[in-house]
């Protein structure tokens, strides 16, 4: 989706990749933790600057991000990310479903998350994702094929 994108040594050229991703435990306040506030003072203003630049970027938003955003009542930031991926200006990554780590110890599960997030990718966004982001960039030898 963003193969366009050509820098060549006379240029500079920066990536923005957005790793959106939010704990399951902190759907609600949690020892002072407010998502309420972390919504409107990051995630909102965020997802604005990113339509209002005009910037391609890759983003890892999992369906953790998504069920968070979506269940604090911010299902327009989602709709923005929507939008910048119908228009082709954001390329989502593929990943693990829930944050798992693409390590031996979660190699039972790793195929369906992935399968998993990969259908929620094409669901959501319309696209089928061409770059897999390891959570953490945490992989493994055993879980290197998958």
């Amino acid at each position: 989706m963003l193969e366009n994108v050509v820098c060549d040594e006379a240029q500079k050229c920066v990536i923005w990749f957005e790793h959106m991703y939010q704990p399951s435990w902190n759907f609600v306040k949690y020892n002072g933790w407010n998502p309420a506030r972390m919504i409107e003072e990051c995630y909102r203003p965020n997802a604005r600057l990113l339509k209002e630049s005009g910037a391609k970027i890759n983003m890892n938003i999992t369906q953790t991000m998504y069920s968070f955003l979506k269940e604090n009542g911010a299902y327009d930031i989602i709709s923005i990310y929507k939008e910048l991926s119908g228009e082709g200006k954001l390329e989502i990554t593929g990943s693990t479903a829930h944050h798992v780590f693409a390590t031996k110890r979660y190699k039972k599960v790793l195929n369906d998350e992935i399968r998993e997030q990969h259908d929620f990718v094409e669901h959501c966004f319309g696209q089928s994702p061409q770059i897999f982001f390891p959570p953490e960039m945490a992989i493994d030898h055993e879980t290197e094929d998958i």
